[in-house]
């Protein structure tokens, strides 16, 4: 009999062992994923401020609020989504500044230029880079991407929904009951579980469920899809157009301070 019961003992212990390994597992991997998702979620934030600095770049170009407003909605981008305020980044400064027959040339290069790096971060953005940009720029081959973060959200979710009702922690303390017979005579003695009632869903389970994750949550832009540069060089040129014959003072000021900056850049 001693034997018996140290054989049942020990084969109680064993699939004990498996249901933790299994309850705990899932839940761990869970947690896993979503410290992975909040580290993703940072990196795209890191290269919303790139996008953003980008637009206020082209602001800078612009000159006018209203002009850029209209150039941005035959753009297909939605009122505000870029911020309006100026910047003069170094860091998307051209190498030189562009040659043509006129000012007007060189101002509407210049506008070029910027939308063209506003599209292409915004791009990046939502799909990821290119595959052969990402091997040039990140060895690691590391890199964010919103439709992959969505992605990622509705996996998680799909995994979470599968745990909440699948592995319950009510059900496995259960289970665990039943190879631990002296847990339920001392739970009849003090009058019944802590967690569970009879006929309703354990209060274990509420406390200890995973909320599903809310994208929006995280505060995340959404980018358009902005036409290639090449697609929108007319649209361009008729911005450049209306600011130089309104504006052109100002315009001529600024690109004379990046050509400046663009020396000091280039020493």
């Amino acid at each position: 009999m001693v034997l018996r019961e140290n054989y049942v003992d020990g084969l109680a212990e064993e699939v004990l062992t498996e249901m933790a390994f299994s309850f705990f597992g899932e839940r761990r991997e869970v947690e896993d994923a979503i410290r992975v998702l909040q580290q993703y979620a940072q990196a795209l934030r890191e290269k919303e401020t790139e996008v953003e600095t980008a637009a206020r770049f082209l602001a800078y170009l612009a000159v006018d609020t209203k002009e850029l407003e209209a150039f941005y909605a035959l753009a297909g981008a939605e009122k505000n989504i870029f911020p309006l305020d100026r910047e003069l980044p170094a860091r998307f400064l051209p190498e030189e500044m562009p040659g043509a027959f006129t000012a007007k040339g060189v101002y509407q290069k210049l506008l070029l230029h910027a939308y063209r790096i506003l599209q292409k971060l915004c791009d990046e953005y939502m799909n990821g880079k290119k595959a052969e940009e990402l091997a040039k720029d990140d060895p690691g081959n590391t890199d964010a991407a919103y439709r992959v973060f969505m992605g990622m959200c509705r996996i998680i979710n799909e995994k979470i929904s599968k745990i909440n009702k699948e592995n319950r922690p009510g059900q496995t303390l259960r289970y665990f009951k039943r190879f631990r017979p002296e847990t339920e005579i001392r739970e009849n003695i003090t009058g019944g579980s802590t967690f569970c009632g009879s006929g309703s869903e354990c209060r274990i389970n509420q406390a200890l469920s995973f909320e599903q994750i809310d994208p929006d949550a995280f505060g995340l832009k959404i980018y358009p899809e902005l036409p290639p540069a090449d697609q929108m060089k007319e649209k361009i040129a008729d911005c450049c157009a209306k600011v130089w014959n309104s504006r052109q003072a100002e315009a001529r000021s600024l690109m004379a301070e990046v050509k400046k900056r663009c020396k000091m850049k280039g020493q």
